[in-house]
């Protein structure tokens, strides 16, 4: 039996940790730009960063707001003893974060194709036969 599976040896969220914190690059892979992809793994490894240093840690500012804005990391406010930080999703969440904005923006597509056949067959049906 392996060493990590021992009685005692890893709690078993730490065996699942690991296992995530090892795959990030494969659970991700496809749906985000591969700098996108570092970046969150450089703050996942840190557990976040103070919010002015997250440029330094991410990369730039783009990075900052590309994971912001795939639900990947979130600001947190400052509170009266620590400074704002910014903070990694957990990779699940921030899975459901990612395939949540791409499932929007394929809504938003299809609503888009929808009105250009115009609108709804039901619709055309009835208004060419009055």
């Amino acid at each position: 039996m392996p060493e990590v599976f021992r009685a005692g040896a890893l709690a078993p969220a730490q065996v699942a940790a690991g296992t995530v914190r090892d795959s990030i690059g494969g659970l991700f892979d496809g749906l985000v730009p591969a700098e996108v992809i570092a970046a969150y793994d450089r703050l996942l490894a840190r557990d976040g960063c103070a919010k002015d240093q997250a440029e330094a840690l991410v990369g730039d500012v783009a990075l900052v707001d590309a994971l912001t804005g795939w639900g990947m990391a979130y600001i947190q406010p400052h509170s009266p003893s620590d400074p704002a930080w910014l903070r990694p999703a957990s990779p699940d969440l921030a899975l459901q974060g990612v395939l949540a904005g791409h499932q929007n923006r394929l809504a938003g597509t299809r609503s888009c194709c929808w009105m250009g056949t115009g609108g709804s067959p039901t619709l055309r049906r009835s208004s060419a036969s009055a």
